[in-house]
């Protein structure tokens, strides 16, 4: 069966700088359940808001190898919304096979 790599960043704060913990025990037991595991990298970002606030961030880079089905891209979106929830972010930075993407909502 073919497979494809997805991936998403999910900072270790909110923007209130309280710890995401929460999120990102969901986002590790719903992957390893569903694709049977998951890497994780210590990345650090640096964005800039629109009235120009420069923020800097320490983030877990999350690779997932998922079987090519529209059914498992789905499964992975619906994640991907959860955790901008759970995680309390304005967007979350996600790159599937069709590119990269920015959830919002």
């Amino acid at each position: 069966m073919p497979y494809e790599e997805f991936s998403f960043i999910l900072p270790r704060f909110d923007n209130d700088g309280a710890p995401i913990d929460q999120a990102h025990k969901k986002a590790q037991a719903f992957m390893l359940g569903a694709w049977g595991g998951y890497t994780e990298q210590n990345v650090k970002g640096v964005w800039q808001s629109a009235t120009g606030q420069i923020y800097r961030d320490e983030n877990v880079l999350y690779t997932v190898a998922i079987p090519t089905r529209a059914v498992e891209y789905d499964r992975f979106m619906t994640l991907a919304r959860e955790l901008l929830y759970l995680a309390r972010q304005e967007a979350l930075y996600v790159k599937t096979p069709q590119g990269v993407q920015f959830i919002t909502e």
